[in-house]
């Protein structure tokens, strides 16, 4: 989902939240409103968005009220949908701040390099192989950095890097055995295992990362794509 269509979503619950509000709010429909709302935030702000963190502590674990009742919950709900799409508008969801946007160009710039050589039929897939596992490894890397999530010096290596994520639900299942594929396509080509490497299973793998890039990051995928 971009921007534009985010937006678009949040303005429509936003409406229809209008008249629930208006008239008042039961207790079911508070609760359901509210997975809602906290569903989409946290798919689409992230989990460490104020917005989702303004939202999600409305409702405890056991289902009870931490407010005042159903009707305050729906004006968090309501206030909070309307601010977020107005963030959304104002673009400031996209900014990055200058030096993780050149991190991520940086990223960009190695992708490219790695599919420049997966087309050059003088040298082997390895090659690229190995520039996109590494490349992939320090986005990976950073990702963790920057979400403040802990990890241990001996937990290195995409595999590692992969279930820190997914326990973190910042990536789902399909992206973990994505994730692990291309850690195994890296390793034989790191080891020397020639015969594994091939270009078609080298350019799968590249076309992967670039796709899994853009879902997570657009700034860091391939220019040319």
């Amino acid at each position: 989902m971009n921007p534009e269509d985010a937006a678009k979503y949040a303005s429509s619950m936003h409406y229809k939240m209008w008249a629930i509000r208006n008239r008042g709010c039961t207790y079911p429909e508070a609760i359901a409103w509210h997975a809602n709302v906290c569903d989409f935030l946290s798919s689409y702000a992230g989990k460490n968005s104020l917005f989702y963190k303004a939202c999600k502590d409305l409702i405890g674990d056991e289902i009870q009220f931490a407010s005042s009742g159903p009707d305050y919950v729906i004006e968090v709900l309501y206030a909070t949908l309307d601010r977020f799409a107005d963030h959304l508008k104002s673009g400031f969801h996209n900014a990055v701040p200058a030096g993780k946007k050149a991190q991520l160009l940086v990223v960009s710039d190695f992708l490219e390099m790695a599919d420049a050589l997966l087309a050059d039929s003088d040298i082997h897939p390895a090659a690229p192989a190995v520039l996109t596992g590494a490349t992939l490894e320090e986005f990976l890397r950073n990702w963790i950095k920057d979400e403040g999530l802990s990890l241990s010096e001996r937990s290195e290596g995409i595999n590692n890097f992969a279930q820190v994520l997914l326990k973190a639900e910042l990536i789902n299942k399909q992206d973990l055995k994505d994730l692990t594929a291309w850690a195994g396509i890296r390793n034989d080509a790191s080891h020397g295992h020639w015969d594994k490497v091939t270009q078609e299973k080298v350019g799968i793998m590249l076309r992967g990362v670039d796709l899994f890039l853009k879902t997570y990051s657009p700034i860091a995928s391939i220019k040319s794509e």
